[in-house]
């Protein structure tokens, strides 16, 4: 298949790269600074074993460019962050309007509905990757052994999964195919949101956190939330490659957070491979949108619309935003979790 992977940073230099050892056309789209040095020498993935697949990828400014140079795609790898979506769908209506396949790997929920409300759902396709990665220079290192691709169809959008899933085999990464879109985002929020919002608020890595037994009473009351609210809105949460999400739900029903913390956080931090969550890197980057409307905002929305509460979520996902649109407000909450503690008690809450 030829395949555009517009939005080319880290995951989708890592997906390009795997697409393109399984013998795909790949097009890079992106900026261009950061993709210059794929441009002068190629592109290697270098995968948790050892293992690196080095590919030459067309490398493309916009899409515009890639059509006039490189012609129209089989299927668009989206890899933008959510909130650049609408950005992204208004450059492919100019230059590929009637792309047939479009596979969404967002984090967060809500951006296949959009997608299918604007090209049709029988061309959508949600995608996520749970492999952990970084983009330095011309090089994706990957961070966690285990991990690799899943898709899943939006209703109407089965035949759009089975081909991709179809052309898709060879990966050197496992592939998995789940039956359900929402049940495919859902159990991959589950795992985004793990040290997430309380991460990005106190700066710091999964490990640490688990570490602190305030942070981890808090970090595990907003995924018992979140847990309560996905059993909700999906039929079921579904294992991921590379992470068995089913049994996970279950530790964060049961487990006290003194145990919850002992267990799954060395865990937690291993699948992270030391790198800050998404939130906190757009944070600590002064960066005025980051992914937490699509993650614990989600989490929150969903909730009132079932008329059930996730007040945590609602409350981190609130905090975040304020951060992020007054950045110096932030140094009153980094590295302080009681001030965080003290934050939510003044909204009436005792996580």
């Amino acid at each position: 298949m030829r395949i555009a992977v517009l939005g080319a940073g880290a995951i989708g230099c890592l997906v390009g790269g795997l697409l393109a050892a399984a013998g795909h056309d790949v097009a890079l789209i992106g900026r261009p600074a950061r993709l210059a040095p794929v441009v002068g020498g190629g592109l290697r993935v270098r995968l948790a074993g050892g293992r690196s697949i080095a590919s030459r990828p067309a490398v493309y400014g916009d899409p515009l460019q890639a059509g006039a140079d490189w012609g129209v795609p089989d299927a668009v790898a989206l890899t933008v962050k959510a909130f650049d979506v609408g950005e992204a769908v208004r450059m492919l209506q100019d230059a590929w309007p009637a792309v047939p396949f479009i596979v969404a790997f967002q984090n967060g929920i809500g951006t296949e509905d959009y997608l299918a409300g604007v090209f049709g759902p029988e061309r959508v396709v949600a995608g996520t990757v749970t492999l952990s990665a970084t983009l330095q220079g011309g090089e994706v290192v990957v961070f966690n052994r285990s991990g690799g691709l899943a898709l899943a169809p939006v209703p109407g959008g089965e035949e759009a999964c089975r081909r991709l899933a179809t052309a898709w085999t060879g990966l050197p990464v496992p592939l998995a195919v789940a039956s359900h879109a929402a049940s495919l985002k859902w159990s991959k929020l589950l795992l985004n949101l793990v040290g997430n919002a309380v991460g990005a608020i106190l700066q710091w890595d999964v490990h640490r956190l688990f570490r602190h037994p305030l942070a981890a009473r808090l970090e595990h009351q907003s995924l018992r939330e979140a847990v309560m609210v996905g059993r909700a809105a999906v039929p079921a949460f579904i294992d991921l490659p590379g992470y068995p999400v089913r049994s996970f739900a279950r530790l964060v029903e049961w487990l006290p957070s003194g145990l919850f913390a002992r267990l799954v956080g060395p865990m937690a931090a291993r699948g992270r491979g030391g790198k800050l969550p998404s939130v906190a890197l757009d944070l600590a980057a002064g960066r005025a949108r980051t992914e937490s409307p699509y993650l614990h905002g989600a989490v929150a929305r969903e909730a009132a619309s079932r008329g059930l509460d996730a007040p945590l979520n609602a409350a981190l996902a609130s905090l975040i935003e304020e951060l992020a649109a007054n950045p110096g407000l932030h140094q009153r909450y980094r590295d302080q979790p009681e001030e965080l503690w003290r934050f939510l008690e003044a909204r009436g809450l005792r996580p």
